[in-house]
């Protein structure tokens, strides 16, 4: 960050940086404050891309480029308070985490310290992952891009002015063209490379390096240039997802926008705006701000708080107070260089070094066996809320006859659906003596033949699989003489998504209600077709919060056993519009409806005596899952659904 007091500092990028750091924190406190404020790191990446390109065109320029000079402040400006940061989380983590998450916050330690966090929560993304909530560290990789960029850029920009400093910008420009491309090519292929990696996200750093390379526009239009790139970037935030959920084309809007305010800024009625005092403050301490802003919120979930007004304002505060101490009494003197250093340029290394190590060293240590096996109160809650895969792991990921997913070689029930089906096996176990069941089970694939949804966190052949998982589980079923009740469940996230047919057709979200309807029925139709009843189970009914998590929290606190309870009236909108949606149903396809069955007197309970029911935001533990089984007696549940109408036979 240049100092005020240098040469050709302008405020008004101080008053952007703001703009970028605030969207940022209020939509991790709560994404209805503003929308898509995580486009407030886009942001931050094109200023990145015009600072540091003008120091190494200056550099340049006066004969002067230095790599060890270059790394030297890139080391001073961002590894202190990062340091300080993952020290400070080092504790509560150990105090707050179950141990499997203790293991992943050491990985996610080193990985922070090695700046490649952004490759290392990409191989950690998916469906059973551990909460993105719950990671205090999450958001180093931003940082890691960036520091990725400043490895290769020096290079390649050295490079080209050594052949003719002239195709700078033609260079410069290719690289934002190739990242645009293939941005949007992996917002459809692999949406989590997309957002997480260099070659994406070089765009916005390319846009700000432009913007570094080109002059100024004429004084005439800058004032015209700089509102527009305002309104631009208010609009991106303003809109639900940005305007899309895809990080690629719509990120263009705000990337515009910044490079706007940046190109023609200077001396403008707007960039007079943005160098108000309480927005440059504000800018100065972004990068601290923006470091100590995550892991307030995860703490504070991981002890099972909820992020009410009073608790946000409570975390804006601690943000920017601690923001402000770390800048000035961190950031500022290990920025200073020469005579007057905090650590002179000999002694900067072997310090950072030093630290580093050490980071490494506690953060790793959670995951050692002996460390491990020390904290076995923790470890025995954790093992309590472990995924619940029904019958086994295997069962998850697609069709499979593995001897593993059922219970006998002639079942006399079929659980099909995805994983709200899965997490009902212990209860159909649970309930009593069997003919026996099989599972056919796949994340996020509701039970319908001939739809899937399209949502744009999976790859472009997501669906296709999900289309031939359901085919391949009919025409199973239509083979086995064995089978008497099919048990379909899903949260019906199909209801909230674009849809596929095998066709390829896409029907929106707007039209998604009556076909999936149709396409309901119609699945009933086929599998009594084949002599087998249907009884369908609802999702269960959820807040959208992460009841595991507080039900961990309150465990290991000692908390009462309704700690995480909630209202009836509190379920959340996704759960009950299928809750609903399978309600009006009923009368055409049996129903056991979960709600009833956990929700009494208008209050949902989440433990009962000793028994956790929920393991996440909406799946039941396995120990919850047969706690239901048995005290309902799915067995007769399922064996004697109610007579449908017969409108569908």
């Amino acid at each position: 960050m240049t100092d005020p007091k240098a040469a050709g500092y302008r405020p008004e990028i101080d008053g952007l940086r703001a703009l970028a750091v605030l969207p940022v924190i209020f939509y991790h406190l709560s994404e209805t404050l503003v929308p898509a404020g995580f486009l407030g790191v886009d942001v931050f990446f094109v200023i990145s891309g015009y600072l540091i390109t003008g120091l190494l065109i200056a550099d340049l320029e006066q004969s002067r480029f230095s790599l060890w000079r270059f790394y030297e402040r890139r080391a001073r400006r961002i590894l202190p308070a990062l340091f300080l940061v993952i020290a400070a989380c080092v504790l509560p983590a150990a105090l707050f985490m179950l141990p499997g998450q203790h293991s992943d916050f050491g990985l996610a330690v080193l990985a922070a310290v090695g700046f490649v966090s952004n490759i290392f929560y990409y191989g950690s993304t998916g469906y059973f992952m551990p909460s993105a909530e719950v990671m205090p560290l999450l958001h180093t990789w931003s940082l890691a891009v960036e520091e990725q960029f400043y490895l290769v850029f020096p290079l390649v920009l050295y490079a080209t002015w050594r052949v003719n400093g002239r195709w700078l910008w033609i260079v410069v420009a290719g690289i934002g063209l190739t990242s645009l491309i293939l941005g949007y090519w992996l917002a459809r292929s692999d949406p989590a490379a997309n957002f997480y990696l260099l070659p994406a996200r070089a765009l916005e750093l390319m846009a700000g390096a432009l913007v570094a390379l080109w002059r100024r526009p004429p004084r005439i239009l800058a004032e015209g240039l700089t509102a527009a790139g305002l309104v631009m970037i208010a609009v991106a935030y303003a809109l639900p997802d940005g305007g899309s959920p895809l990080h690629g084309l719509p990120a263009l809007v705000p990337v515009v926008g910044a490079a706007l305010v940046l190109w023609a800024g200077r001396g403008s009625v707007v960039g007079r705006v943005l160098s108000v005092a309480p927005l440059r403050w504000v800018g100065l301490i972004s990068y601290s701000a923006y470091l100590w802003h995550w892991p307030l919120i995860a703490f504070w979930r991981l002890r099972g708080g909820e992020i009410t007004a009073a608790a946000g304002a409570g975390i804006l505060v601690a943000t920017l107070s601690l923001a402000t101490l770390t800048f000035v009494l961190v950031e500022r003197p290990f920025r200073n260089q020469g005579p007057v250093a905090l650590f002179p340029a000999r002694a900067l290394v072997p310090f950072l070094g030093s630290a580093a190590v050490a980071l490494v060293l506690f953060g790793l240590l959670p995951t050692m066996p002996a460390f491990r096996e020390a904290d076995g109160s923790a470890a025995t809650i954790e093992a309590r809320l472990a995924t619940n895969y029904g019958l086994d792991m295997v069962c998850e990921g697609g069709f499979t006859l593995d001897p593993k997913c059922r219970t006998s070689e002639q079942p006399e029930v079929l659980l099909w659906g995805d994983s709200y089906a899965m997490h009902l096996a212990p209860a159909i176990l649970a309930a009593g003596d069997w003919g026996g069941m099989i599972q056919m089970t796949k994340s996020s694939c509701a039970p319908v033949l001939g739809l899937s949804m399209s949502p744009s966190e999976y790859d472009s052949d997501w669906y296709i699989g999900c289309l031939r998982f359901n085919d391949e589980v009919f025409a199973w079923l239509a083979g086995s003489s064995s089978v008497r009740i099919v048990v379909l469940s899903s949260n019906l996230n199909l209801l909230f998504n674009s849809l596929r047919r095998p066709d390829g057709l896409v029907i929106p979200e707007s039209a998604a209600m009556p076909a999936v309807r149709a396409a309901l029925l119609d699945t009933v139709r086929r599998i009594r077709a084949l002599g087998k009843e249907v009884v369908v189970v609802s999702p269960t009914p959820a807040t959208g919060k992460d009841i595991g998590q507080c039900l961990a929290a309150a465990e290991l606190a000692g908390g009462p056993d309704t700690a995480c309870d909630f209202a009836l009236t509190d379920s959340g909108v996704t759960n009950q519009k299928g809750i609903d949606f399978l309600r009006e149903l009923a009368p055409q396809i049996p129903l056991i409806d979960l709600t009833a069955l956990i929700c009494r007197n208008g209050t949902c309970a989440t433990r009962v005596a000793d028994v956790l029911v929920f393991r996440d935001p909406g799946h039941l533990s396995v120990e919850g899952a047969e706690w239901l089984g048995r005290t309902y007696r799915f067995d007769r549940l399922i064996r004697h659904p109610a007579a449908p109408d017969a409108s569908i036979n």
